[in-house]
């Protein structure tokens, strides 16, 4: 082996080069490793091969090298590192200065992380863009047997702890047999997308106490099949994305407390099929969605405790077939017939201890909803007098404009909403679900509801804003081209009808009138153009007197002639006189010749040139001696 010149150890699964594992082929001078998984190559191993000429790396999994990895191979003439992980931090400027002295080294070679250097080239990079965050300690001097921790954590017996350490982003480079992470009281505010996916023997994960403000669904979780405990209580979490628990297939508790989550949308937890508790209690819930708890066929503990929930839907707990125990004190619950279906489910199993308490409307304040008899849940039913003769003005009119000028107008006449056909609970109850119930949308505008508590405000015409607060000035950013002026016709783009009967409104419907203002701002345009928004120059060439087949140019306000060979006048009225006083350009004697379109000059001898203005040198080709 002491004579060995080339050792191909490439496309394997290789994942430390050691102090110990070059020993004896001191005379390499090809070295291929390409395509394993190095994460650590031991730089005194390396350099001890005096005589390398080639090293090969690419396609590992190599964060960082040792500074003194390269001193005293002065035989090196090729080193690839091409696919890694490398982290350009402070560790890692020496390379970009060797790799600047020895051009030919290390080409391609280029950044892994962090996210601003991502894909940069080693070598172009200057000494200030390699700076280190404090979070990992990196040294890539030697290879131990002992996996790294991540400063300043503590790692022992599969445990990474680093609670209570101000961190404000989970550190990377964990133990790959990391099996509980524990990150409480720091400050993270927020996880990247596949944080946890290389450590794929992750059972527990716990993030309470810090900063994070929403659950994405970016796969966080995805590649994490032992996954069984997530404790997310005590952020500021207000938003759980669609498939934010997607692939956490085998998680079995999950707690959400003390965070700010408002609501929970269809299929939320559809994935966790494993879940046997769910912690949400004292958050600010206000609605529950009648999929939202979807899929949880194993779910046994739930706490909704301590929240703002007046209604949870038919249907909610459907699938809820192994609960025992359900937590809904300290919640406002609106007692009507909505919530007799739950009445009714919690005392077949008595899975609520009788701790949950209505709160409206009145006849049921401070009933216990365990106790109290499910016929009592009643709704007190108010038909609007005016239903009849809206639902003819829907059927008549398909236009959106219309229908948002009508229901603008009633509402405001009749001081209640237009489609209230009937009253079964407030409004501040209904909207809780739904913000449209409040009407959010100002000057008739059309609410959409949106998913997780939100809206969007469709305006009618004339107006703008998130909630059609603001009348839209036409005049805004002046439309009129070429210096025009503009003026507003009407204050906004909506007209609203008089007060009329229902009988005139339906009349006026059948017709199909348009509310609409067809103009809404005028320009007043410069001398010299024209059109909506004075775009257009006016044609002064109309009606233009050039003469003789000249050319008319149309100008602002002006027209100018172009004449024609042989005429002139500011309309190329008249003939040019050529060889007239005063239009005999022949010089030097010239005789001038009237051709009516052009003239030309008969030079004498010795002149030459369009006007014989040339003095012929009678030198050229002299005879002189």
């Amino acid at each position: 082996m002491a004579t060995l010149h080339v050792l191909d150890l490439s496309h394997n699964q290789i994942a430390t080069i050691g102090p110990k594992t070059l020993r004896g082929v001191s005379a390499l001078r090809h070295l291929l490793l390409d395509n394993n998984v190095l994460t650590c190559v031991d730089e005194a191993s390396i350099r001890e091969l005096k005589d390398l000429e080639i090293l090969m790396l690419n396609n590992n999994k190599l964060v960082t090298l040792g500074k003194e990895m390269l001193n005293g191979l002065s035989h090196l003439r090729t080193l690839k590192l091409a696919d890694n992980a490398l982290a350009c931090d402070c560790h890692l400027a020496w390379l970009s200065r060797h790799l600047r002295s020895y051009p030919r080294l290390g080409q391609h070679t280029r950044c892994a992380s962090p996210a601003n250097l991502k894909d940069r080239n080693l070598a172009d990079l200057l000494e200030h863009e390699f700076k280190c965050s404090g979070l990992v300690e990196r040294t890539g001097s030697e290879c131990s047997a002992e996996p790294q921790c991540p400063h300043p954590c503590k790692c022992a017996d599969g445990i990474v702890d680093c609670r209570e350490n101000s961190l404000t982003k989970v550190p990377t480079h964990l133990p790959e047999d990391t099996t509980e992470l524990r990150l409480e009281q720091n400050g993270i505010t927020e996880i990247p997308p596949k944080a946890f996916s290389p450590y794929r023997k992750l059972r527990r994960i716990l993030l309470s106490n810090n900063e994070l403000d929403k659950i994405k669904g970016d796969g966080l979780f995805e590649k994490l099949p032992e996954l069984q405990h997530l404790d997310l209580r005590k952020n500021k979490i207000s938003r759980i994305e669609a498939s934010a628990f997607q692939g956490a297939h085998n998680l079995t508790d999950l707690d959400l407390s003390n965070n700010q989550i408002g609501m929970l949308s269809n299929d939320t937890f559809r994935n966790l099929t494993k879940l046997s508790h769910l912690i949400i209690s004292y958050n600010k819930l206000q609605c529950v969605q009648r999929n939202a708890l979807a899929g949880l066929k194993n779910l046994r503990i739930i706490s909704l405790h301590g929240n703002d929930i007046s209604v949870i839907p038919e249907g909610a707990f459907e699938d809820l077939k192994s609960i025992t125990h359900l937590a809904l004190g300290s919640n406002p619950l609106y007692c009507d017939c909505s919530m007799r279906w739950l009445a009714e489910w919690v005392k077949k199993d008595y899975v609520e201890p009788g701790i949950a308490r209505c709160m409206e409307p009145p006849t049921m304040r401070d009933k216990l909803l365990l106790t109290t008899p499910a016929s009592a849940f009643q709704c007190k039913i108010e038909y609007s007098p005016l239903k009849a003769e809206m639902q003819i003005i829907i059927l008549l009119s398909n236009d959106f404009v219309v229908k948002r000028a009508i229901e603008y107008r009633f509402s405001i006449r009749f001081k209640k909403p237009f489609f209230r056909a009937a009253k079964q609970q407030p409004a501040e109850v209904l909207a809780k679900c739904d913000l449209c119930y409040t009407s959010p949308c100002e000057n008739g505008g059309f609410c959409e509801a949106l998913p997780d508590r939100q809206f969007r405000c469709k305006c009618t015409p004339g107006y703008h804003g998130d909630r059609c607060q603001h009348k839209i000035d036409a005049c805004y950013g002046n439309p009129c081209r070429n210096s025009g002026t503009c003026k507003v016709l009407e204050e906004g783009r909506f007209r609203y009808l008089p007060n009329v009967t229902v009988g005139v409104l339906i009349k006026v419907v059948a017709r199909r009138a348009d509310f609409r203002v067809s103009v809404c701002d005028s320009c007043d345009c410069a001398p010299g153009y024209k059109g909506l928004r004075c775009e257009s120059n006016v044609d002064d060439c109309a009606n233009n007197r050039c003469a003789n087949n000249a050319t008319c140019v149309d100008l602002v306000q002006a027209y100018r002639c172009d004449c024609a060979p042989g005429f002139m006048g500011e309309y190329c009225e008249e003939k040019i006189p050529f060889c007239t006083k005063g239009h005999d350009p022949c010089e030097n004697g010239g005789r001038c010749v009237d051709h009516k379109t052009h003239y030309s000059c008969e030079c004498p001898i010795g002149f030459a040139g369009l006007n014989c203005s040339t003095n012929l040198d009678d030198c050229v080709d002299h005879m002189c001696q």
